[in-house]
């Protein structure tokens, strides 16, 4: 018998798995709420708001890194049911310009844990921590000059 915390490991995993590491954006309508928000480090602000604008940035991570892998490490739920753990390692090799950074043919490797939010079936938020020295090393100067106040 599947359990509410089953529900939201698999609604996680799918969104990981299918979305961010398969760039299948196809499915964000059906498992992304509208109003997401999306705490990350694939926008110099470190914040994405909105389905639409996530899918935009999302796109752009998958146009960079054509090659993309990601394989689920760990996944679990919390005990509130309403969020799931997923960690996960990708590689992928810079093909285009991202962030205004240009392509470099660089092989890098991102890892990832996302703490998403799970209500009524779609995800509402995803917080994302990384250990992407790689990645961050890459679009530090995008990253960089955005951020100054």
């Amino acid at each position: 018998m599947e359990t509410s915390q089953d529900s939201t490991v698999a609604l996680a995993r799918r969104y990981i798995e299918r979305i961010t590491g398969a760039g299948e954006m196809s499915l964000a309508d059906t498992l992304l709420d509208e109003n997401m928000v999306y705490y990350t480090g694939l926008a110099p602000s470190g914040l994405i708001r909105g389905r639409e604008t996530i899918k935009q940035a999302l796109q752009g991570l998958h146009t960079a890194f054509d090659d993309l892998n990601l394989i689920i490490e760990d996944a679990f739920a919390a005990d509130d049911s309403e969020r799931a753990v997923i960690r996960f390692r990708a590689t992928g090799t810079y093909h285009a310009a991202f962030l205004g950074v240009p392509a470099n043919g660089k092989k890098i490797t991102m890892i990832e844990t996302h703490v998403i939010r799970v209500r009524a079936g779609k995800v509402v938020e995803d917080y994302a921590s990384d250990n992407n020295y790689d990645f961050a090393l890459l679009f530090a100067p995008a990253l960089r000059y955005t951020n100054k106040q």
